[in-house]
């Protein structure tokens, strides 16, 4: 049963992402993959990052300053100096600032996004692309966490990562 209920949530370049970092890959850089259509295979879900802003319909932030479990120093928000779409890229930014919202203050915000109810997986491939920052803090990281929790809270109901990267070790993946 539990398997059989339990699907599985991308939570995208999460715990302190930021994708360029004010860098950002322009769409020289962006490899043409239109011809990845691969034998066997039936795409489900994508998103090229292609229009004016994030699509809401398959991306949800998650707003908090609850440390993700790792007592992280950052506020994670909604606003569009951490995340936004330009040119085909999604930039998920961490900044050192001072911000306050409903759940207090603190020195650093990023954003943490997730299709949690917009696009939820069993089996499959995921091909992501992505440029990743280095530095001592930064921790981007693609997840998947279930969308029914069945055996209690993280991580009782399972997490697979796809990939982390502790950004000042910037050799392993």
């Amino acid at each position: 049963m539990a398997m059989n209920t339990m699907t599985k949530v991308v939570l995208l370049f999460l715990l302190l992402s930021c994708f360029g970092c004010s860098d950002a890959s322009s769409s020289e850089d962006t490899p043409d993959t239109s011809g990845l259509d691969l034998p066997g295979w039936q795409l489900v879900w994508h998103d090229e990052f292609d229009g004016t802003r994030i699509d809401g319909n398959k991306w949800e932030h998650e707003v908090n300053a609850q440390g993700g479990g790792n007592n992280e120093l950052q506020y994670y928000t909604a606003r569009p100096v951490n995340s936004f779409v330009k040119d085909g890229v999604l930039t998920i930014q961490a900044l050192q600032e001072s911000y306050t919202g409903p759940e207090g203050t603190r020195d650093y915000t990023s954003a943490r996004m997730r299709t949690l109810n917009k696009g939820d997986w069993r089996y499959g491939r995921f091909d992501i692309r992505a440029k990743l920052p280095y530095g001592q803090g930064l921790w981007p990281a693609i997840w998947m966490l279930p969308t029914d929790w069945v055996y209690g809270g993280w991580a009782a109901s399972g997490e697979i990562d796809i990939m982390e990267l502790l950004g000042h070790e910037n050799d392993k993946v």
